[in-house]
């Protein structure tokens, strides 16, 4: 019996181990990707175009992957967004500039809020709809390597739905509330990117699900990875696409549940082991997040002296210095250099000192010379 149950044991972890593979390639382009789905069931005689069921849900952003197993490589996909007769047309603007990127369906492109000179930025986005919106989440989708701004508050008509309060996510959710006009004000204390605005409509009904096309071969079992936390297509080169629009010979298949993906890495663009949404210097590595001033901007990502250099390049940042001159080579710039590091400068009779030692060995070994000719 102990033998059987020990069998049992290793068949389940065998089947475990064997119930998600991953090759090299496929890890190392789907790292922005929080979950993945494994079709391997299709059971398919040709070549078909099938359409996996995809909850809109579950979707963060509208970018998916679909890996191959049989040829180790990414395929052309197509989402069908469905039952969208729900949506009430709006317009969405900023107060800051004509940017029309806010919400034209396309991640690759943004809309971007420089900080000031001094203190935080703000910028107030307002979404107005030909008739009152219903909703009770906002999607701010950024760039790639941008942080979250640091507060947001939410406005619907002349109702705070949504307090001042610091953000701690690129997703929003407040009570319920209906009204034509929206306004979101957001502080932040770094370049701002953002290249979707999404204020998710309440649906007709509970479930919205869409489709994700794809040509399916024969034997082959497929991943479609979903839910990146950045920008993640522009690494993923696929092939020449089929016709995979036209809606007739389509199999629709059974709904699948995703998992994580354990490739996934957290956005850390200068590996401080902070994720880029949190990170108050995105571009410099900071892992303690000082932040003396408590302006929500880490120090080494500000230019405390005013002369157009941060302060992890400058290497004088109490002190403006354009020019960043450092004679002795130390790292410190001469603007603050209270200690001469140059030997020869630090003690000024060292050169002498080499001299006079240098004339002592010459004497000496002129001496030792006239004294072996004798």
């Amino acid at each position: 019996m102990k033998k059987l149950l020990i069998f049992t044991f290793f068949l389940l972890f065998a089947w475990q181990v064997q119930a998600i593979t991953f090759s090299d390639i496929e890890k190392n382009k789907t790292e922005a990707f929080k979950s993945v789905i494994e079709i391997n069931d299709l059971e398919l005689q040709v070549p078909t175009v099938v359409e996996v069921p995809i909850n809109d849900e579950s979707i963060e952003r509208y970018e998916f992957a679909v890996f191959e197993s049989s040829s180790n490589s990414f395929q052309p996909s197509l989402l069908i967004r469905k039952n969208l007769n729900y949506i009430i047309p709006s317009t969405v603007k900023s107060n800051s500039d004509n940017c029309q990127n806010l919400n034209d369906d396309d991640y690759s492109t943004y809309c971007q809020y420089n900080i000031p000179e001094t203190g935080i930025g703000s910028v107030t986005i307002t979404e107005t709809g030909t008739k009152e919106i219903t909703s009770s989440q906002l999607n701010i989708q950024l760039d790639q390597y941008v942080a979250l701004p640091i507060k947001i508050e939410i406005k619907a008509d002349d109702t705070i739905v949504y307090a001042l309060s610091k953000m701690t996510s690129n997703i929003i959710k407040f009570p319920e509330t209906k009204a034509k006009k929206w306004e979101i004000k957001l502080y932040y204390s770094q370049l701002l990117r953002i290249s979707e605005f999404d204020l998710v409509q309440k649906r007709l009904n509970n479930a919205n699900t869409h489709g994700l096309r794809f040509l399916a071969r024969p034997t082959s079992n497929y991943h479609i990875y979903y839910k990146p936390d950045r920008l993640a297509d522009i690494n993923i080169s696929t092939g020449e696409s089929a016709n995979i629009s036209n809606n007739t010979g389509i199999k629709i298949t059974r709904t699948y549940v995703g998992e994580l993906n354990p490739a996934y890495r957290e956005s850390d663009i200068d590996n401080d082991g902070i994720t880029d949404l949190l990170d108050n210097c995105v571009q410099a590595p900071n892992a303690d997040q000082e932040d003396i001033d408590k302006n929500g901007r880490g120090d080494i990502c500000e230019d405390f002296d005013r002369d157009g250099i941060l302060n992890y390049q400058d290497n004088c940042p109490d002190q403006p210095n354009r020019n960043q001159l450092d004679q002795d080579g130390d790292g410190i710039g001469d603007s603050c250099d209270g200690e001469e590091s140059r030997l020869t400068e630090k003690y000024s009779w060292l050169p002498y000192l080499g001299i006079g030692i240098t004339v002592i060995l010459i004497l000496i070994m002129f001496i030792s010379v006239f004294k072996s000719k004798k």
